[in-house]
């Protein structure tokens, strides 16, 4: 079970681990920056971090909403993002929420609050420590590594639901009256789910890429774009296999009526 975690990283990419948050909020003002990695935290947790780093309480309450869409918002000392981290069951989407609070010096990650959550960025420290050129070099890189992270693991979710729709359309051509049509509602309401949710992380790639960030620099942005690229292949293909849900309903219905 992942737990909350505290780093320092240093100037020369040397990850400095941390005993509590309150070691890791005294190291603010020295160099490096600070990663604060907060899972299943307590809202009193979550309510030191409005001192030292200056977070809005409003923000702070949105990390516990599980119904928050992605988005990005701009306050004066900090950048907040709601990203999801999506994966497809048999059938079944299911969404898993890590919000970022990015600042010059620091980097704040909550997530865990999901009640079938996975802990969606646990593993991330092997990356990290494979990219350590890269996150010494600020927090826009970290937070870069981590949803990347996030979206390479979305690939095995587009892919499910692509065999979900070919065993689906294999049952309805051996046996249609004994296919359960209740399926393609659910298929298709899942794709609309999924293509909201990538649609809006598009829109937060799309502000990052073209410099709306203040704490994102336009050195990090070119690697945001590379997952801006994913992103949208992925919500390609989610439009795409929602068409093909739409089109076996409608043979389902016709080979029913043609019985």
């Amino acid at each position: 079970m992942m737990k909350s975690e505290f780093l320092r990283i240093l100037p020369d990419g040397t990850l400095e681990s941390l005993d509590s948050f309150e070691s890791a909020a005294n190291k603010l003002g020295e160099s490096g920056y600070v990663w604060f990695n907060l899972v299943k935290a307590s809202r009193e947790e979550l309510t030191k971090l409005s001192g030292p780093l200056g977070l809005h309480p409003l923000s702070l309450e949105d990390c516990t909403d599980e119904t928050q869409v992605p988005k990005m918002d701009e306050f004066p000392n900090y950048t907040f993002i709601v990203f999801n981290a999506l994966r497809y069951d048999p059938e079944e989407l299911v969404s898993d929420e890590v919000d970022f609070f990015i600042g010059s010096n620091f980097l704040v990650t909550v997530s865990g609050y999901a009640d079938n959550t996975r802990l969606p960025i646990q593993g991330i420290m092997a990356v990290i420590e494979r990219n350590n050129s890269a996150v010494k070099k600020g927090p826009a890189w970290l937070m870069h590594l981590i949803i990347d992270h996030m979206v390479d693991n979305m690939a095995d979710m587009v892919e499910q639901a692509e065999v979900d729709i070919d065993h689906a359309e294999e049952e309805i051509l051996a046996a249609p009256s004994d296919f359960d049509p209740s399926r393609l509602t659910y298929l298709r309401r899942n794709l609309l789910s999924l293509r909201k949710s990538l649609f809006y992380e598009r829109e937060i790639l799309i502000k990052i890429s073209r410099n709306d960030c203040e704490f994102v620099p336009e050195k990090a942005t070119v690697h945001y774009r590379d997952i801006f690229d994913h992103i949208s292949n992925f919500l390609e293909m989610t439009e795409s296999n929602r068409d093909n849900v739409t089109s076996l309903m409608e043979l389902y219905a016709s080979m029913l009526n043609n019985k």
